[in-house]
């Protein structure tokens, strides 16, 4: 089993969120336990152009626990044409 106790880990989450619920307070939290223990963490929130609140309602939490935030601002669809 890889030992990562004495190692800086770099976590990235990603997530399109909808009002607080679970899987948002679970990000926040497991993100700002992550970066109280040392490591370096970075949350990728798509921002929705139909409901932008929720998005960055999100970023602002978890600029508040001193994580990096990049806000992506997307469309409600998948765009195929990248």
């Amino acid at each position: 089993m890889l030992d990562v106790t004495d190692r800086m880990l770099t976590v990235m989450n990603v997530i399109a969120p909808g009002q607080m619920a679970g899987a948002e307070k679970s990000l926040l939290s497991s993100a700002g336990a992550l970066k109280r223990a040392g490591h370096r963490v970075a949350l990728v929130v798509l921002i929705e152009t139909r409901c932008p609140q929720y998005g960055l309602d999100l970023a602002s939490q978890g600029r508040r626990l001193g994580v990096d935030v990049i806000g992506l601002q997307v469309g409600g669809r998948i765009d195929l044409r990248l």
